[in-house]
């Protein structure tokens, strides 16, 4: 079997995704992260502004910046306004993460892309492999309180406007659990390298 040259990692809030992708980073893996694609376009994207001002307001951009505190509060709370942002933002990601990724397979074996919404965004088509790292919802939550320094109830309300584990863990190439501590995580993420050499 040939190795894949795009493996996708995703995972809901508090997943441990991030983490995973820099313990990648630090073994010599590229890595993408749609996150930081997304706010480079969000805040440099002249098209992709003027739609998200007419969807939640002038107040979406502050300084010329994506006022994020303000854009997370209008959309988490509304499906509709999330929707509607998503429409704007992934099709111009994904052609950006295309570009990108295109690049790096000229000089690179394979490349990872982190992004939480993978299968939510119907990208996965995009992918050789897809990879899921899950954890119980209990450490979700703890961990996501305590890193973005947000409460309980938003958590579960971002949780809420996100595929369920379950199902993209029928959807998914390969599930990681994240339900230990750190050290825990990098073995596993060398443990995926060490699978995905033997695929050679």
């Amino acid at each position: 079997m040939s190795r894949p040259a795009k493996i996708a990692v995703t995972g809901g809030i508090g997943s441990g995704k991030t983490l995973f992708c820099r313990y990648l980073s630090e073994l010599g893996e590229t890595v993408l992260f749609a996150d930081t694609i997304a706010k480079r376009i969000m805040a440099e994207d002249s098209v992709v502004r003027q739609k998200i001002e007419t969807l939640l307001g002038e107040e979406s951009y502050l300084n010329g910046k994506p006022n994020n505190p303000y854009i997370a509060a209008k959309v988490f709370s509304d499906p509709e306004l999330l929707a509607g942002l998503n429409a704007i933002v992934h099709p111009a990601v994904g052609a950006e993460s295309r570009i990108l990724m295109d690049r790096i397979l000229q000089e690179k074996p394979r490349v990872f892309y982190e992004a939480a919404l993978i299968f939510e965004a119907n990208l996965q088509k995009l992918f050789d492999k897809v990879v899921l790292i899950t954890a119980p919802d209990h450490l979700r939550i703890s961990r996501a309180m305590e890193r973005d320094n947000i409460s309980r109830e938003k958590v579960e309300e971002r949780m809420r406007n996100q595929m369920n584990e379950i199902t993209k863990s029928k959807l998914a190439d390969l599930v990681i659990v994240n339900d230990s501590d750190e050290h825990s995580l990098r073995r596993k993420a060398v443990n995926l390298l060490n699978e995905l050499s033997d695929e050679q």
